[in-house]
């Protein structure tokens, strides 16, 4: 979506990506009182696993999922109708 906001307004793509954290080697680091402090894996136990497998997880969040997939299905459709497929994938690489 970074691409295609910089397509969009005609920036460099410089222009618009910003992150906090950076990727080295694999590892995931974060500024903090500021000292780059390296991120600990993400571990999520069987019963937490159990209970974002359940219904009511899937209930809770339906509107964030449907909301989603629906903001998937606008940037999507702003490719293909304005941008154009080709060029955005070229861009990306």
């Amino acid at each position: 979506s970074l691409v295609a906001l910089s397509m969009i307004l005609n920036l460099p793509l410089t222009d618009i990506l910003i992150s906090s954290s950076s990727k080295v080697a694999g590892s995931s680091f974060f500024m903090r009182f500021g000292k780059c402090v390296k991120l600990a894996k993400a571990f999520v136990s069987p019963g937490v696993q159990k209970y974002l497998d359940s219904n009511a997880w899937n209930s809770q969040n339906f509107g964030d999922v449907l909301l989603h997939m629906i903001a998937n299905r606008s940037l999507d459709l702003t490719i293909d109708q304005s941008i154009g497929r080709k060029e955005f994938e070229r861009k990306l690489e």
